[in-house]
């Protein structure tokens, strides 16, 4: 009764239908709401059909926080009494535009729902906003969904330094040899390594066969150091006596 005195009558009818579409309030009640605004035709008017639509995604929160950057689907339920007017949009009412501010809604029937995607672009801080469902004239109506934005939580990546290990340059060996060679690695990140962490072959020369292909390294502790040694044979006959034998894991 305080802000209605305050009010245009358009305005009054525009934020009175949704609140008794939700409260289900009788003839009583919607005189003493309306009454302070004149003379009018109280049958007419409670008869008028009535948009109504919830969000089914909230689960009975007063909020929905989502993660940005990413794609929501929000399910949006006619809770009304007559189908959405072709034309209805969700749009952005109030707070940071870090979404589409008008959104299409199929025109669905009273106790069907409508699916809607938003795309929220990256955010270095949380924002708030505040959408509403609206008729194609532009007037909200159904409920208030309050938006709460968050930065998605970048995880750390596990990573690998070399400390010391096989000189790039070509080895001397003999044919038939068994060549013995390491690596001194280190887990410089703030995350240990996982647990299948391994040490593979990604190539070897065509022919050369028996090198080394796998050894498991498992879950290297952060700022930990591990030691990596092979054994690698070298070919009993090399018909090349000039040729490079390379391997690379």
């Amino acid at each position: 009764s305080h802000f209605l005195q305050d009010l245009r009558f358009d305005d009054c009818i525009f934020l009175s239908l949704p609140f008794l579409a939700q409260t289900k309030c009788d003839t009583t009640t919607f005189e003493t709401l309306i009454g302070r605004l004149g003379s009018i035709d109280l049958l007419g008017f409670t008869t008028m059909p009535v948009l109504s639509g919830i969000l089914l995604n909230n689960h009975g929160r007063d909020k929905v926080v989502v993660t940005a950057p990413g794609i929501t689907e929000w399910v949006l339920e006619n809770d009304g009494c007559v189908q959405w007017p072709e034309g209805t949009t969700l749009r952005l009412v109030c707070g940071h535009a870090v979404a589409q501010r008008v959104v299409p809604v199929l025109p669905v029937k009273a106790g069907l729902t409508a699916v809607v995607g938003l795309q929220f672009a990256c955010v270095k801080d949380t924002v708030e906003a505040w959408y509403s469902l609206a008729s194609p004239s532009g007037h909200s109506f159904g409920e208030l969904i309050h938006v709460v934005v968050q930065p998605a939580i970048k995880q750390p990546v596990p990573l690998v330094s070399l400390i010391e290990g096989v000189s790039p340059a070509p080895l001397k060996v003999r044919e038939g040899e068994v060549k013995r060679v390491g690596w001194h690695l280190a887990n410089p990140s703030a995350v240990a390594w996982p647990e299948d962490t391994a040490f593979k072959l990604i190539y070897n020369t065509p022919g050369w066969e028996n090198v080394p292909h796998t050894v498991e390294l498992g879950p290297v502790s952060a700022g930990g150091t591990i030691h990596v040694g092979l054994a690698v044979p070298v070919p009993a006959s090399v018909p090349n006596k000039k040729a490079l034998l390379k391997a690379a894991w």
